[in-house]
């Protein structure tokens, strides 16, 4: 390749990552400010309004119904001008859910904070994942991954700030909680912006004078495997996040501004993964790929279930990382190559609609296990799900492979 032409992909590439940075720092204020809630959701029941286990997994199962409502709105015939609204409305909302759940000294607070939060989360992530999917000047893989570098880095660093939070205000939940207050709002405030500037839009130009009705996606096998791909992320980790701390310290006997940790080192390592994946892409092995994350999943869960040193936790959950930081952007790279960017918004809900039936399914299962025969039982239960959606995707690969052979 001549000097000029590397000159001018270098020029398209930073062209591509200039529009991309306003998105990536909305993505990473508010997933970093809607993790360090869901981390603190379980503990600050536990602890402060003295709730059971069940309890906590019930409205935990409540937001995630929430969840799944707000992304089937999106599925629904929304006007396209209005989707910007609604992503900012969700951003919004991130914040109030703090303020609420700080100030909550009943089970009825508990439960309306967490009704904002699934309201947040179900309208955020897929408005935010179609963002990505529809940028100009950067192949469509490397910034869908690169949107999910900055969900790893924002999860990393959330934690972190919370863990160092809690050791200077001697654990305090609801100082800590008001001090993240801020999450969501500079998150809402750069959405606002980019908006206002035109540079990332959910539609291109020629695509919102296209008349034409959008395919059907129903039948489409890379959605499926996108969807089960997904869910065989969804399982283990709504579990870690929710029971993740309760788990270190019954378990594994840490402080709980130490179990805090355990999510900073198993996004970090979900972080680096996805690093690599934007300097590399790997999507001609993403069925390979996704089969050996059906596996490590399985494997780790297993061993967090069986270990009880602090060293071990933190090796075991390292782990965990690699198969969460490849998951993801094989996922939604899948939807995004397998439907018409046409379809992009809704097939983005639909995932996101299939997976955050996790969120309401899972939550109440564990915490009932959790009840009656404890953690480790309960992530052996997590492990047998797992192994079943690993092999469901197997199965679904084989069949992806067979009828069109150039995706594999």
């Amino acid at each position: 390749m001549s000097n000029a032409r590397v000159f001018t992909t270098k020029v398209k590439v930073l062209v591509g990552v200039g529009a991309l940075a306003p998105l990536l720092i909305t993505t990473a204020l508010f997933r970093a400010g809607e993790n360090a809630m869901q981390t603190s959701f379980a503990p600050y029941g536990h602890d402060v309004l003295h709730i059971s286990t069940s309890v906590i997994g019930l409205v935990v199962t409540i937001s995630g119904i929430v969840m799944v409502l707000s992304n089937l709105l999106l599925t629904s015939k929304i006007r396209t001008e209005r989707l910007p609204a609604l992503l900012v409305i969700g951003l919004g909302l991130l914040s109030l859910s703090f303020v609420l759940l700080s100030v909550s000294d009943s089970l009825a607070g508990y439960l309306i904070s967490s009704i904002f939060l699934g309201i947040s989360s179900g309208l955020c992530m897929p408005l935010l994942s179609t963002l990505a999917g529809r940028l100009k000047g950067i192949s469509r893989d490397r910034a869908l991954t690169a949107f999910t570098v900055a969900l790893s880095g924002s999860l990393a660093i959330g934690p972190a700030i919370e863990s160092g939070i809690l050791k200077l205000e001697g654990g305090s939940f609801r100082t800590a909680l008001l001090l993240l207050v801020p999450f969501g709002l500079a998150s809402a405030a750069v959405a606002i912006s980019i908006f206002r500037s035109g540079e990332v839009q959910f539609l291109h130009q020629s695509d919102s004078i296209q008349q034409s009705p959008a395919p059907s996606l129903r039948g489409n096998l890379l959605l499926r495997l996108a969807i089960i791909g997904q869910l065989i992320n969804q399982v283990p980790f709504i579990a870690f996040i929710t029971f993740g701390v309760l788990i270190a310290r019954t378990n594994y006997h840490v402080s709980t501004s130490s179990a805090q940790l355990i999510f900073t080192t198993f996004f970090s390592v979900s972080f680096l993964i996805r690093i690599y994946l934007v300097i590399r892409p790997q999507t001609h092995r993403t069925f390979g790929l996704l089969k050996f994350c059906a596996v490590l999943m399985v494997v780790a869960i297993l061993a967090l279930a069986l270990g009880d040193r602090e060293g071990e936790l933190f090796i075991i959950v390292a782990i965990l990382g690699i198969p969460h930081g490849l998951l993801f952007p094989l996922t939604i790279s899948l939807v995004a190559r397998g439907v018409d960017p046409r379809s992009l918004s809704k097939a983005n809900a639909s995932l996101f609609t299939s997976i955050s039936m996790v969120s309401v399914l899972f939550p109440i299962l564990v915490g009932l296990v959790i009840g009656n025969f404890g953690y480790s039982v309960a992530l052996e239960f997590i492990a047998a799900a797992t192994a079943f959606l690993g092999i469901l995707l197997w199965f679904t690969s084989k069949k992806l492979s067979l009828t069109s052979p150039s995706y594999h």
